[in-house]
């Protein structure tokens, strides 16, 4: 067994069609050989079947890393389901019109399958304060897990990405399980209605829990499980 297959021992071999890989996926690209432990960020701008990847050149800071041709490199990625790692060799850089690379193109890639939670679709009152914001606001939970809930909100919000919320269930559903009823999270994407969309389709808050405690977590596994009898 090689150096590669042993460092892979726990990842999935599959030809370089089954990692699903698109345009634009943001990638971290290591040096092999080289003591520095230090990934380099880059996206993949496209592929001809059987012959290369084109890469943008990464940057070390602000300007190009010092890459040469020959070198042998590790490429990491994930496609939406699976972590993926390629590796391969940069065949040539260009430097004009755009700072990119041309890849060998890798024969096999090794995957690694991400746990995705379970999500249910709920339709559950809840109260939502906006730290710094002052004051609750009515929302309503329209999906569910145990890692974050995706909220509707009654008008814009009051946060941005990143800011921190408490969300207080309702006690009629949340007693069910006769757990906590409130929790810490983090926003990590807002969805605002379209130009031109029809309905007045509501905001929308994707939040993910910082910490949840064991009487929370039997309260939402409740609300998913009546969600799935009911559905």
């Amino acid at each position: 067994m090689n150096a590669t297959a042993s460092a892979c021992a726990s990842l999935s071999a599959h030809g370089f069609d089954a990692a699903a890989l698109s345009v634009g996926l943001r990638l971290l690209m290591k040096v092999k050989g080289t003591a520095s432990e230090a990934r380099l960020e880059s996206v993949l701008l496209g592929w001809e079947p059987a012959r290369a990847l084109f890469v943008r050149l990464p940057l070390d800071g602000i300007v190009s890393a010092r890459l040469s041709e020959g070198e042998l490199v590790e490429i990491r990625l994930f496609n939406g389901r699976e972590a993926v790692l390629l590796e391969a060799s940069i065949e040539r850089i260009h430097r004009s019109p755009l700072d990119y690379m041309v890849v060998s193109f890798p024969e096999k890639a090794f995957t690694t399958p991400m746990k995705v939670p379970e999500r249910v679709a709920v339709n559950l009152p809840a109260r939502l304060r906006i730290e710094d914001a002052g004051g609750d606001v009515d929302v309503r939970l329209r999906d569910l897990c145990l890692r974050g809930t995706l909220l509707e909100l009654s008008g814009p919000p009051l946060g941005r990405v990143g800011d921190r919320v408490r969300l207080t269930l309702d006690p009629v559903w949340a007693n069910v399980a006769s757990g906590a009823a409130s929790v810490q999270a983090t926003i990590k994407h807002l969805r605002a209605p379209h130009d031109g969309e029809q309905g007045g389709r509501p905001w929308m808050m994707g939040v993910v829990f910082d910490t949840l405690e064991a009487g929370m977590a039997r309260t939402i596994e409740a609300a998913m499980t009546m969600a799935r009898g009911s559905a």
